[in-house]
């Protein structure tokens, strides 16, 4: 029912939306490559045993502070949508420093997974409570949040297609330089822009 079916700030709300979601697509990448670093891959002494262990007391250590999370602050994200959600930003940026962090100190590998972990446990709640909250909005008079938040569901899986391919293109263009300080230093600034334009 666009454009009567949603309010006049619909429109843009999902432009930045889809903006900032390429921006943690592509942000996302670069975090997965460092724990990959971190975790040991291309060491041959690392084991996938060792690696799967770190990663089920980090998913352990996520859920547990989700759910303390839930239960000290819940109430609170739907009277505080736009907070949380710069707040959930915000946490997403930071569990990316600190993964980028793990594959600079791969011996405390595991510290820095449980720390990731721990951050992201509130992203994840207070971002889906407010997902719901601006969907809320969004449905206004038209009564439509299921269309409204199976379209933005949609839209963030076209956004992710569309990060991903970047993606590969970023991280082939990382590779190819060949000094090592000057690849480490463009990924520092590919992140450090890409976080800048996230949560602007």
């Amino acid at each position: 029912g666009y454009p009567r079916g949603v309010p006049a700030d619909y429109v843009r709300f999902r432009v930045w939306s889809v903006l900032q979601s390429l921006c943690s697509v592509l942000s996302g990448l670069l975090s997965s490559r460092a724990v990959l670093a971190g975790a040991g891959v291309g060491n041959a002494a690392a084991t996938a045993t060792a690696a799967t262990l770190v990663f089920v007391v980090r998913d352990l250590a996520g859920m547990v502070c989700r759910i303390l999370f839930v239960g000290a602050q819940s109430a609170a994200l739907g009277r505080h949508a736009k907070s949380w959600r710069l707040v959930a930003d915000a946490l997403n940026d930071l569990a990316v420093l600190v993964d980028m962090l793990s594959a600079l100190w791969p011996q405390a590998f595991l510290l820095f997974a449980v720390l990731s972990a721990a951050i992201r446990a509130p992203l994840t709640v207070a971002g889906s409570a407010t997902r719901a909250a601006f969907a809320q909005h969004f449905a206004g008079r038209a009564h439509n949040v299921a269309d409204i938040t199976a379209k933005d569901s949609s839209q963030d899986t076209a956004v992710g297609i569309v990060g991903l391919l970047l993606g590969a293109l970023l991280l082939r263009a990382l590779e190819a330089v060949a000094h090592p300080q000057a690849r480490a230093a463009a990924t520092w600034l590919a992140f450090a822009a890409l976080a800048l334009a996230h949560l602007a």
